[in-house]
């Protein structure tokens, strides 16, 4: 059977996340990022795109975009295509940079849209990279939330106006809303629409857990943050349900 096509149409809004070719490193040094948001700057203009989100970890990346014409597989294969061709050279490696085939949701409704950008904006923090997501220079985050400025192409307005049409009362109750814990009908949403390059194996969260408190992270992670069921961990860990519960509460 052939790969299905993707979904494409005017006015789409998806949640895009690129994973480095076999999880290799694509981000290795600041200079990177910045050629990367450069380039999508250029992309965003040139395809007639708007970003809401984003942010550049080390291995993969994620972006909320919206296009405003059918035009989202041409516009990725440029911006990942230059994208390679320069780390590449910078590095003397050859092959793809990128996984081949990125994961692009469509994003479905105002809910679906928050609970994405959430997701995004705390990727950082639940890679403990970081302790606050305004403290990742290289995502949307603190641009959102006024904090520093941002590039020229995110458009932060989209996120906030679904809080109040006061910029002060939408910053402070989004700020809120980034640090709070996602409830289950959230993870419900994760869990439909992450692919695999969007959510790790539990086998991936648990790596290296060896102490208790770093068990207890990974667990909370699992439930809290990637939509795993209290039983599908436990399964995983060997455990009773009512003991990822009680896990869960003290974390």
């Amino acid at each position: 059977m052939g790969r299905q096509s993707r979904l494409q149409f005017s006015g789409a809004i998806y949640h895009v996340i690129t994973r480095g070719n076999n999880k290799q490193d694509v981000f290795v040094k600041d200079a990177e990022r910045t050629f990367f948001l450069n380039l999508l700057s250029k992309t965003v203009s040139e395809f007639n795109w708007s970003v809401y989100s984003y942010c550049l970890m080390s291995n993969h990346y994620h972006l909320i975009v919206q296009t405003h014409e059918a035009n989202l597989s041409i516009g990725m294969m440029k911006l990942n295509g230059v994208y390679s061709k320069w780390f590449n050279r910078n590095h003397e490696r050859v092959g793809h940079a990128f996984q081949k085939r990125y994961d692009s949701p469509v994003i479905e409704s105002d809910e679906h849209f928050l609970v994405v950008s959430r997701y995004i904006a705390i990727n950082p923090v639940k890679s403990k990279i970081i302790k606050k997501p305004e403290d990742w220079r290289w995502s949307s985050y603190r641009a959102t939330i006024g904090k520093y400025p941002g590039p020229s192409f995110l458009d932060a307005s989209r996120v906030l106006k679904l809080f109040s049409d006061n910029y002060k009362n939408a910053v402070s109750a989004y700020k809120i809303f980034v640090n709070s814990k996602f409830d289950s009908e959230e993870n419900q949403i994760l869990e439909k629409h992450s692919g695999p390059s969007c959510r790790p194996t539990l086998s991936e969260l648990f790596k290296g857990a060896y102490s208790k408190s770093k068990r207890y992270d990974a667990t909370s992670s699992a439930c809290n943050y990637f939509g795993y069921s209290k039983k599908e961990v436990a399964d995983f860990l060997g455990l009773d349900r009512n003991t990822i519960g009680r896990i869960l509460r003290n974390t």
